[in-house]
């Protein structure tokens, strides 16, 4: 997955400004300088500048391990500082009338992924890759006596690698509505919970466009979604929020979303959805 990636940045950012007839002898900090300029110049956030230059700082630092090269040009570019820009939240009165409208989509599985979502913060990868028998209905009581499903998230999907293991590498579980859980066996594929119209799961691309028609709906377009950086991953980021809201302690928030450290959970945690 890393590779194809890197290979991706490589030919997209890097082959247009450095032709790959040239030897790699003849590679210097000028041409690099000048990939990194047209990747800011692009408009390019600089966490992406970043991985561009990953892209091709590898591979040269490979050459010199092989004694290809004596140096690497790499090592004299200047240091491009990460700044991230703040992940968008919803607030609770979008979150109430995304929840109306998808509900009117009841047929939509991208709308069952995106309630799930909300339910839940779990990733894209987690939530196409969910198989019935990850669902277990109604094995839990709550203090109002309530049933509750289990859900575990133990696998995701990746464009390259298809299914593997967690972000963390580790399994969680995490309890849902019975009702919904019950909605999701019954509307499942086969074992897939979630299946694509053409491939066996439903892919990022169609459940990020489902998304973003959703946010249309409630008065949320393209310029308002870049303005205030929302997209499918600020359900994660709205959901920690919300169970903050509740004053749910960090390290039961660290469980949920299967963070591994205080410190990325952090970065989920934003101001009030209420505000």
């Amino acid at each position: 997955e890393y590779c194809k990636n890197m290979e991706s940045y490589y030919r997209k950012h890097v082959m247009n400004v450095i032709p790959a007839s040239i030897s790699l002898s003849s590679v210097n900090v000028n041409m690099l300088d000048k990939v990194v300029s047209s990747a800011f110049a692009s408009g390019l956030a600089s966490g992406t500048v970043q991985l561009i230059i990953l892209s091709f700082s590898v591979p040269l630092k490979e050459a010199v391990r092989k004694r290809l090269i004596s140096s690497s040009p790499a090592d004299n570019l200047l240091k491009v500082q990460r700044v991230e820009k703040e992940r968008g939240v919803l607030t609770s009165a979008e979150i109430k009338a995304l929840m109306a409208v998808l509900s009117a989509h009841n047929d939509d599985m991208t709308a069952l992924a995106v309630k799930l979502a909300l339910a839940t913060g779990m990733r894209s990868g987690e939530l196409r890759a969910l198989t019935r028998d990850n669902i277990s209905l109604s094995c839990v009581k709550d203090s109002d006596g309530r049933h509750l499903s289990a859900l575990t998230v133990d696998k995701s999907i990746a464009p390259y690698s298809g299914i593997k293991c967690t972000k963390n590498r580790k399994a969680r579980t995490v309890l849902i509505d019975d009702t919904l859980a019950s909605e999701l066996v019954c509307r499942a594929s086969g074992d897939v919970v979630f299946p694509g119209k053409r491939s066996k799961y439903l892919t990022a691309t169609a459940l990020r466009s489902g998304f973003y028609s959703f946010l249309n709906e409630i008065g949320i377009d393209e310029r308002v979604r870049t303005e205030r950086n929302l997209s499918f991953h600020s359900l994660r980021h709205t959901f920690n929020t919300l169970l903050s809201d509740e004053n749910i302690n960090v390290e039961e928030r660290l469980l949920a979303l299967g963070h591994s450290s205080q410190k990325v959970n952090i970065r989920y945690d934003h101001v009030s959805v209420a505000k």
